[in-house]
């Protein structure tokens, strides 16, 4: 089961932009891959996050070892 969920903030732990978990590990890709056996759909096993850089949307494949959440209420005080 992935550690983060989907829409939740995190950040690679040694630091860096706040950023949304757009795809967890385990969901369905909508991708294929071929071969001689048939189709098999491909699964993700990272997490794909999304953030801006000044006014581009980014986004980056992470494992779940290189991320930590990030209370966003605790940063609100």
């Amino acid at each position: 089961m992935a550690k983060f969920g989907k829409g939740e903030i995190v950040q690679l732990k040694s630091g860096g932009p706040d950023m949304t978990v757009d795809i967890c590990p385990g969901e369905r890709s909508g991708y294929y891959e071929f071969s001689w056996t048939g189709r098999k759909e491909i699964i993700w096993h990272r997490y794909r996050c999304l953030w801006f850089a000044e006014n581009d949307l980014q986004s980056g494949n992470f494992d779940e070892d290189a991320l930590t959440s990030v209370n966003l209420s605790a940063e609100k005080t």
